[in-house]
């Protein structure tokens, strides 16, 4: 599972790199589009669409890959977000160490090894944070929504962005998973997360290390609008697996 959460990424900015380098996207565009593409919703959005396919089961597979995202998009995220490869590999570490969500994941790892004692009030603290995180990246997104211009918007770029992420993405997702030793049902919720719109929380990158934040926001809302029409395909073709 760690290897498909951290795989199906990589492999997507090795095809949007390959797409550059034949002059099929802007690079210029490159990184906003690896971004768009890459990173999947598959927590808030993911998650019940497992749990109405699949039932609990699907959905406590789909919470782990969820988890093992979350870890790709924190890292080769950032990595990609603030121009890594135009820097040197000393000051993509320290941006990687500096970047908050990575102390809160390296944190909670260390808590769960050691396991100390929490006392109520830190923990209900901790969880109104927590919960609070969703809409403050819903509030960014419709901010950043309500500046975008149609007019300005690049359709080829973003047509092209709209179908790697909810078409050729489950297709990767598709060959990558008959080459893992893994059960039916996992292979089906790895091919339906694959399908999913774009992370909500893309769009902060984007805006934080200026990567096209209209365009980035763009996808993610035309993928998440555009999902309820693919997923009903797609679906039922898991299904039949």
């Amino acid at each position: 599972m760690a290897l498909y959460s951290m795989l199906l990424p990589v492999v997507i900015v090795g095809l949007v790199y390959l797409l550059s380098k034949c002059h099929l996207v802007p690079k210029e565009s490159q990184p906003s589009i690896m971004l768009s593409t890459a990173f999947i919703n598959t927590g808030n959005m993911g998650a019940p669409v497992m749990l109405f396919a699949f039932g609990e089961a699907g959905f406590n597979y789909a919470m782990i890959i969820n988890l093992f995202h979350s870890i790709a998009m924190n890292t080769l995220g950032i990595y990609i977000a603030t121009g890594g490869s135009r820097q040197d590999l000393k000051k993509t570490l320290m941006t990687l160490l500096k970047f908050p969500i990575n102390h809160a994941m390296i944190l909670a790892l260390i808590w769960k090894v050691l396991e100390p004692p929490m006392s109520d009030n830190i923990y209900k603290t901790l969880r109104l944070v927590g919960d609070t995180s969703v809409m403050l990246v819903v509030v960014i997104l419709g901010m950043q929504l309500a500046e975008c211009r149609i007019t300005n918007l690049n359709f080829l770029k973003l047509t092209t962005a709209i179908l790697l992420r909810l078409i050729v993405s489950p297709a990767i997702a598709f060959a990558i998973v008959l080459f893992l030793p893994v059960s039916k049902l996992w292979q089906q919720v790895m091919i339906l997360e694959a399908a999913m719109p774009t992370a909500a929380f893309i769009a902060m990158y984007a805006v934080q290390y200026n990567q096209e934040p209209d365009f980035v926001t763009s996808v993610t809302f035309f993928t998440t609008l555009l999902s309820g029409v693919t997923l009903m395909v797609i679906i039922p073709l898991v299904l039949r697996m």
